[in-house]
Formats: structure tokens, sequence, C-alpha cells
């Protein structure tokens, strides 16, 4: 099903570029932390979230596509606890005790629209930027060896302990944004938050040997600072107030 999504939203890049009715086009760039909630703290501390994004605007209204990824440092749950010796260590295929540290992967994509309310023209146009998203979410596990290779954790066996999870979320954002007098440049700073139904794809974890199928609600609070660059201009492209 999650093919059916990626194919619209390659779709869709066609649809924003060629669209006649637009104002202008912009291509920008988002960075933000997060801190998790409900499911998602019991597994992960919290992430860095670097995206891009590609909006077109009319007037004070816009929509677009975003795509990015999760980083993070901290994973709670330790799901290697069974190949550990009494020390916390894995004995690596040398017979030496090797290091193992786990941080948090993800990734995120999806359409987004919303508004620009102008509240002072001062240089420019400063206002209320407010944007809804639909997106999929996924996240997982990954493994480092610091000092020696396992094949516990090499390949597909690695597959059975990372937790890969994925589904559906909604995202809001509200923040300040300010445009420049051309449109050619947008800065944007606010709150955003992410809320999202996942479920394991792995077949089963080797650690617990059973399939973990109980339905997750992850959820993402954090802020968000970006910047876009203007594309091109279509349409009536000197009314611009987005």
């Amino acid at each position: 099903m999650y093919k059916f999504v990626y194919l619209f939203i390659f779709l869709s890049v066609g649809t924003l570029l060629s669209a006649q009715v637009i104002d202008q086009a912009h291509f920008g760039f988002r960075y933000g932390m997060d801190l998790p909630g409900n499911d998602l703290k019991e597994r992960f501390g919290f992430s860095y979230n670097p995206e891009l994004t590609l909006q077109v605007s009319k007037k004070n209204w816009f929509y677009g596509i975003h795509g990015g990824m999760f980083l993070g440092p901290i994973v709670k749950e330790d799901v290697i606890s069974n190949l550990r010796t009494s020390d916390g260590f894995l004995v690596s295929q040398q017979q030496d005790l090797a290091i193992i540290t786990m941080k948090q992967r993800g990734f995120i994509i999806g359409v987004n629209g919303g508004k620009f309310f102008p509240l002072i023209e001062a240089g420019g146009q400063h206002g209320i930027r407010a944007r809804i998203g639909l997106n999929v979410l996924t996240h997982y596990i990954i493994f480092n060896n610091e000092t020696a290779s396992t094949n516990q954790l090499l390949g597909d066996y690695a597959h059975g302990y990372d937790r890969l999870s994925r589904g559906w979320g909604i995202e809001q954002f509200i923040g300040y944004q300010y445009v420049s007098n051309s449109g050619g440049v947008i800065v944007f700073a606010g709150i955003n938050a992410i809320q999202a139904r996942t479920k394991n794809l792995r077949p089963v974890n080797f650690d617990t040997r059973v399939a973990d199928r109980a339905a997750r609600l992850d959820m993402l609070t954090g802020f968000r600072v970006g910047f876009a660059i203007r594309l091109f201009e279509g349409g009536e492209g000197k009314e611009i107030y987005y």
C-alpha cells in the first residue's frame, strides 16, 4: 500500500511544478529537534529532523510535499539483551568482547498544506504560518560495532532486532514566518507535532521469539526552523503574500 503513496507523491511533483494557477514555487530546507511521546518514548529519546520541501503557493495559501530523516542517539529498549554476556558485551566471531551501540533512525515523507496570515509589513511580510500534513512515518534501530564484528547482527540477522515500524501519521505546525518583498525568500520557525499509527513490520523479534502485531501510537513534538527559495513564478506572480 505504501508503494501507492510514494507513487502519488512522485506524481505530485510534476503536478505542482506544472500548475498554471500558482503564484510561485519554492524549494526549501527545514531542521528541528523532537521529543517522543506515547509508545515512541518507551523506545527512543530525542531526535534530530532534517527535511527537504517543495511547495507552491496562491496568495496566502500553500501546499506541497516534504521528506526527511530522524536521527537519534538514544535507544531505551535493550533489544539485544539475549545476546549479551553478564558484563553487557557481545562475543565476536574471533571470541573477542564486542561493544555494540544502538541508535534511532527513521524517515518521513508526506504531503502538506496551509495558510500564511500576514500581520505586519516592514521590509517584507511578517505573520503566522499554519500548516497540516499527511505522512508516512518509518522508524527503526541501527547497530554499530565499536570494536569487533558480530555475526549475530550482520545482514538479515539485524532485521530480527531492529524493530522496523511504519504507519500513517498527521502533522501540525504553527509559528512565525517572514516573506521578502519579492516573495523570493521565506524564513520560518515554530512548533511542530506528529502523531502516527504504526506497527512492527518484521515477522518475528529474535529476542522475544514472537511476532509483535500490536498497534502503536507514536508521537513527536518539537520545533522547526527553515527557509525556502523561489524556483519560479507562475500565473500572476506579482500578487504574492505567501
